[in-house]
């Protein structure tokens, strides 16, 4: 289920790995992201090589309560390390309340050693250092420390800054990472409430000009193959990267209608899995 976040928060990251450096309170002058893969059975979150000073900056996001926390961070820590012969900081985001617990510490101990790692609780950080910040951080907002009837006043705030800062391209990635991170708070209906009036993917020129292209490409073999190509399109912006079998799943649909119903139903799922229902 949360497979869905990890893509969203990555991304965010992505865009400017300094700016979220900044933003969890670390130092350092330059970032550049590195390769995540530690081995052939460990991958961490996001990997991050800071320079002045000089460390490997070791980023989890979690959305839910995970009793091995602790271990899987110290086992990815010390690979790390392993791989890249530098000191390693370690930070945990916790992206929502239930995936806080008793075992939520930032310490990891036995008898034969102790682990350190820091904790970020996303629902403590002030909701105006945010909409202050890098324009690629605003869809945290929403899920920093605001009340719910607070959030039709911060969701106009976030669009004053987009509108003003953002182009067409950058405008989707915002708003439709701050709709999957919304969800993890609340219901569907609710923050398609507080979108209305504020942001519609259907109407974005971007949307639509992929859409145009990928039915463009597909057109020497049909409508269906053209409409295939823009789901594909606008799936893996939205979602991620589709795997083998979801892959298999888009070419097993024939129905020029189920596709279309597909692409008007991108902005309401969180995953590939949840819009076909595999």
């Amino acid at each position: 289920m949360h497979k869905s976040f990890d893509i969203t928060t990555k991304q965010i990251v992505d865009v400017d790995p300094l700016a979220m450096l900044r933003f969890l309170g670390l130092p350092g002058a330059a970032a550049r992201l590195i390769d995540t893969d530690l081995s052939i059975a460990v991958q961490a979150d996001r990997l991050i090589e800071i320079t002045d000073p000089d460390y490997i900056f070791h980023l989890e996001m979690q959305a839910g309560y995970d009793p091995g926390l602790g271990d899987r961070t110290h086992y990815y820590h010390v690979a790390t390390r392993h791989k890249y012969k530098k000191r390693v900081v370690s930070l945990v985001v916790l992206l929502r309340r239930s995936a806080d617990g008793p075992l939520m510490t930032g310490v990891l101990s036995d008898p034969s050693f102790t682990f350190r790692y820091q904790i970020v609780r996303i629902w403590e950080i002030r909701t105006d250092e945010v909409l202050a910040g890098p324009l690629t951080l605003l869809p945290f907002a929403p899920i920093t420390n605001v009340k719910r009837q607070d959030l039709p006043g911060v969701i106009r705030r976030m669009k004053e800054r987009i509108d003003e800062e953002a182009d067409e391209a950058e405008k989707v990635r915002v708003w439709s990472t701050t709709s999957l991170l919304m969800g993890l708070n609340y219901s569907r209906s609710f923050v398609q409430g507080i979108f209305k009036g504020v942001w519609n993917m259907q109407e974005s020129s971007v949307y639509q000009g992929i859409l145009a292209d990928g039915r463009a490409q597909g057109k020497a073999e049909g409508l269906t193959e053209g409409e295939r190509r823009s789901l594909l399109r606008l799936g893996t912006k939205r979602l991620g990267e589709p795997d083998a079998e979801t892959r298999a799943a888009l070419e097993s649909i024939t129905s020029l209608q189920r596709l279309d119903e597909l692409t008007d139903r991108l902005l309401d799922v969180e995953t590939w899995r949840d819009l076909l229902e595999i």
